[in-house]
């Protein structure tokens, strides 16, 4: 955790560090309308990225048919949204790259494995990992036709 925090901070360091000698080479409107139209693109990135991720799951879960490409390309498309919308020159460059059709693919892939890797370890330890899965259907029988009805019971499952 401390190694996340100081990465962090030393990040935040960095993108200062390059405004603030991007301000003295350029002067100050350069920085600060870099920044805005940044910021402009991000909010455009998310909003298409995100409404197009929707879209995809909306149409897996209406058709029951598995994606065609990897589903957590968009979010590599949000992500970069996000990092253009950080203020800084390094989020701006991580933003292009992740923009980079073959680097997204690949982020992707690196994403949707862990994505996977996770969501399968967790449900093995929900289960228990043993044993294999059963496919039931259950039928209540209430009583048959011309007998007498069974007799009701205080039971917690009943309500």
């Amino acid at each position: 955790m401390k190694h996340i925090l100081f990465g962090l901070l030393f990040f935040g360091l960095v993108e200062l560090a390059l405004l603030v000698k991007a301000g003295e080479v350029f002067g100050t409107w350069f920085p600060i309308a870099a920044v805005v139209l940044s910021m402009a693109a991000g909010v455009f990135l998310i909003r298409y990225y995100g409404l197009q991720t929707l879209r995809r799951v909306a149409e897996i879960l209406r058709t029951g048919l598995p994606p065609v490409e990897h589903p957590s390309a968009g979010l590599v498309g949000v992500l970069a949204g996000i990092l253009l919308i950080l203020p800084g020159f390094l989020s701006d460059l991580c933003a292009i790259l992740l923009l980079v059709p073959a680097a997204r693919r690949r982020i992707a892939s690196l994403v949707g494995w862990r994505a996977h890797w996770v969501a399968s370890g967790r449900r093995s330890a929900r289960a228990g990992g043993k044993g294999p899965v059963i496919e039931a259907e259950a039928v209540e029988i209430l009583h048959e036709i011309g007998s007498t009805p069974p007799v009701e019971r205080a039971s917690p499952w009943r309500r």
